[in-house]
């Protein structure tokens, strides 16, 4: 299991991470602090020449990178594929482009997008269908371009009903459905996982035939709100990753929580124990592992 966190592109500009960081070169200090990956948001309006940049800052220093595109709201959100041609294969392309320069650097690089989103009314089932037809062509582009590149489809937050917003992929089995039906792999976020089962009763865990096709996870604690620095002590997300190993799970833990958030629970303190609170899980007793872990090498589509 590598630990990774999330990093925002304007991390050498920003306030939050110089006070943070104390002014210090971010990817070196975060790569002596233990932390062995970042993520690196981004959407349809970022200068991906500056983001390739960043992330080869990030490389050079021993920092597995992958990346989180955000469509939400706009005309390249899966929501809207309807083919190569469309706006949402258009633009992600880039995003896979960008992320198969790295990966002849790095290897297998992780590319992890929010399945379908929609205001407009679209029905659920549309939006699954288009949803699966996305991911599908992802491998497809991947597979003949950028073998070394990942796109996995990650469990989204669920929107209130005063949200008038439909997000799927929001559930476990529906999440589970466009994995199996596309063949992409899965990002597990642990914090929408039990925000969802707080609000809408969901369950907090994958079904069975998803555990091992989780190969990305988003990690972060929930308190009155998401996105809370991870503590050390008995916790879902600590109980979720120590079975997860168990299926031979090899891949990123992303903490993601803003560099705003660290600075409001204690700063670098509060950086510091939820390296150590990950770096710290381990089986359970009486619990071994399940599969023989994962290559760091993948292409092609994943079996069903």
């Amino acid at each position: 299991m590598r630990i990774g966190l999330k990093l925002d592109i304007d991390f050498d500009t920003s306030e939050p991470y110089r006070r943070l960081f104390g002014g210090r070169d971010v990817p070196s200090r975060l790569s002596e602090l233990g932390v062995q990956a970042v993520e690196i948001p981004l959407g349809p309006f970022s200068d991906l020449g500056d983001v390739g940049d960043k992330a080869r800052l990030c490389h050079r220093v021993g920092l597995q990178v992958s990346f989180h595109p955000y469509t939400e709201g706009h005309e390249t959100n899966p929501a809207y594929f309807s083919g190569p041609e469309s706006q949402p294969a258009m633009v992600h392309q880039r995003f896979l482009a960008l992320a198969a320069g790295l990966a002849r650097q790095q290897g297998e690089t992780i590319v992890n997008i929010h399945p379908a989103a929609d205001a407009n009314r679209l029905r659920r089932g549309e939006l699954m269908e288009r949803s699966v037809q996305f991911f599908s062509w992802t491998l497809d582009w991947c597979a003949e371009r950028a073998p070394h590149v990942r796109p996995v489809a990650e469990l989204q937050v669920s929107p209130e009903a005063a949200e008038r917003l439909v997000r799927v992929g929001d559930s476990p089995f529906e999440l589970a459905q466009i994995v199996e039906r596309s063949g992409v792999a899965a990002c597990w976020d642990v914090g929408h996982a039990v925000w969802n089962h707080r609000r809408f009763d969901t369950p907090q865990d994958p079904p069975n035939r998803l555990w091992e096709r989780i190969a990305h996870v988003h990690c972060h604690d929930v308190g009155r709100v998401d996105h809370r620095v991870l503590r050390r002590g008995d916790a879902h997300w600590q109980r979720f990753l120590q079975k997860l190993l168990g299926f031979g799970f090899a891949g990123t833990v992303v903490v993601e929580v803003a560099a705003q958030t660290f600075l409001d629970a204690g700063g670098l303190t509060a950086l510091e124990e939820s390296i150590a609170a990950l770096s710290e899980t381990e089986f359970p007793p009486g619990v071994t592992r399940k599969a023989t872990p994962r290559s760091s090498e993948h292409s092609g589509r994943d079996g069903p």
